[in-house]
């Protein structure tokens, strides 16, 4: 097992660990990274926790291996690695392979025994109930694209009935309707805050906010000693606002359908 020190990478290497055990992936866990491809709409189709080699060689051997089971499993593939990953010149490596990318992004961290935990304005809750939701509707899903909305939110529900006492998911209402959504993943002494999301029509009325104080407060009670988070740059400011402060930056490069098919190609026209 490959020991993580930076706690946002770790809970996000256990959150991940736990989609990719879910139906419909081929998971690959080598010391170098761990990995998976998916069979289903919203599967996880990752890279993580990224440890290449410094020797050029075999880096790209490395590189290559993963590579090949995305071709060979017809997915594309994001890869991300945070601050204690694989160096920095590692995004150069994957631009050289025409990767898209690289997006940077602050991983963030809160601790909850100095934050300052006041009372949601607004009400929300612990989802409990999934047949109460129309899938496709559910803020979580407006993170995905249409043929991905309703998998999505079937993995959610596959993640938080197998690891309940992990993995839960919370709404925000207004006027009744679920307008806000987040999914918290407890590990070790951490709280992994993830898909923050509020309907376009619902955004900058608090729903966001009062969420994350719910959330704040609920994981503390629980024991949690800090949040952490991924966050995009466009968020940052507002995370700070609530007590986060960045400690590290995340990579991410994106292998694509069309170049991992053009790769395949090549490989299978090269004699061997």
């Amino acid at each position: 097992m490959v020991e993580i020190s930076d706690p946002v990478e770790a809970n996000q290497v256990a959150w991940h660990r736990l989609k990719m055990s879910l139906p419909g992936h081929q998971v690959y866990d080598e010391p170098f990274a761990l990995w998976s491809t998916r069979s289903r709409p919203a599967g996880s189709a990752i890279v993580t926790r990224a440890r290449l080699s410094g020797d050029l060689e075999e880096c790209q051997s490395q590189i290559e291996k993963i590579h090949r089971t995305y071709q060979d499993a017809n997915c594309h593939a994001n890869w991300f690695w945070g601050p204690e990953g694989t160096p920095g010149d590692f995004a150069k490596r994957l631009r050289r392979l025409h990767l898209m990318g690289p997006q940077y992004s602050p991983s963030m961290i809160l601790n909850l025994s100095k934050a300052n935990l006041v009372n949601p304005k607004l009400k929300c809750e612990l989802v409990t109930d999934w047949a109460e939701f129309e899938r496709e509707k559910l803020p979580l899903a407006e993170w995905y694209p249409k043929a991905e909305k309703a998998d999505a939110v079937q993995m959610l529900m596959e993640a938080t009935s197998k690891s309940p006492e992990q993995a839960m998911h919370f709404v925000c209402r207004m006027e009744g309707k679920a307008v806000c959504s987040t999914t918290l993943y407890f590990f070790d002494d951490t709280v992994g805050i993830y898909d923050v999301v509020t309907l376009p029509e619902h955004r900058g009325k608090g729903a966001g906010t009062s969420l994350m104080h719910f959330a704040f407060q609920f994981a503390f009670e629980r024991g949690a000693k800090f949040a952490v988070l991924q966050s995009y740059h466009k968020a940052t400011a507002w995370y700070e606002s609530l007590g986060f402060e960045k400690i590290g930056r995340y990579s991410g490069m994106y292998y694509s359908m069309e170049r991992l098919r053009n790769d395949r190609n090549v490989r299978l026209t090269i004699p061997t």
